[in-house]
């Protein structure tokens, strides 16, 4: 799960968020679960988007990956108890540069994709 912002025309022009989720069955084929438009992205939002995907039967999520927005991982404990849940690689590497020196940052991010 994550959120892309993009321009919309209406009075004015103004970025929103799509939430969205993509799945990914045993067998390895990939479908776009769902997505959700929003002003802004909050564990509010996130709350009202996955109470939508357990409403339309996603039942049994093995895991979520998604950014580290605060409140996210208690949104999908409150309705997927037994699924485990992983920060995004991309977002846990963003939030660990802003900590680490600007020299060491290239190892550090190969370390992680590695």
């Amino acid at each position: 799960m994550d959120a892309m912002f993009f321009s919309l025309r209406r009075e004015t022009v103004q970025k929103e968020c799509v939430i969205f989720a993509m799945g990914i069955r045993e067998p390895g084929n990939c479908e776009i679960l769902g997505f959700y438009m929003n002003p802004v992205e909050n564990h509010i939002a996130y709350r009202n988007f996955l109470m939508d995907l357990h409403e339309r039967g996603v039942e049994k999520p093995l895991l979520f990956t998604a950014d580290g927005l605060p409140g996210i991982e208690e949104k999908i404990r409150q309705l997927y108890p037994r699924a485990d849940f992983q920060l995004c690689t991309i977002h846990a590497s963003r939030n660990m540069e802003s900590h680490v020196r600007v020299q060491d940052r290239n190892e550090i991010d190969s370390d992680l994709k590695g």
